[in-house]
């Protein structure tokens, strides 16, 4: 698959998740669900990172959130510096929704991930 249609199945996938009304609450907060977009964004590997970079807080928290997930599942440590922006954009917002709560949840747990692998001093 060449990078132009790498990036349209991407966007293809995210706009899929986007309009999907499944999901689970968590104590009122949306949390991203494992759906089969989720795991073909998965299943595409490390080579969609810098796209979906490109991508974090360009639309809805929403999908910012299943974002963080595909990249803490994706296990590119450069993703991290990323992440780490996107948490504290998020945490610094005066008011939040459900979703942009789900963003900073969902760009935590990745970031643990990906800094759990990475080498020991």
């Amino acid at each position: 698959m060449n990078e132009l249609s790498l990036k349209e199945e991407v966007a293809r996938l995210l706009g899929a998740i986007e309009a999907s009304e499944l999901e689970i609450n968590d104590l009122g907060t949306p949390r991203p669900v494992e759906t089969t977009e989720v795991n073909e964004l998965v299943d595409m590997g490390p080579r969609i990172v810098p796209f979906l970079l490109t991508l974090l807080g360009s639309a809805s928290s929403k999908r910012d959130a299943y974002i963080a997930l595909v990249l803490g599942r994706l296990g590119d440590a450069s993703a991290l510096e990323a992440l780490r922006d996107l948490k504290t954009e998020y945490e610094a917002k005066e008011s939040t929704s459900g979703w942009e709560l789900s963003v900073i949840a969902q760009a935590e747990a990745a970031i643990k991930l990906l800094e759990a692998m990475l080498p020991e001093p």
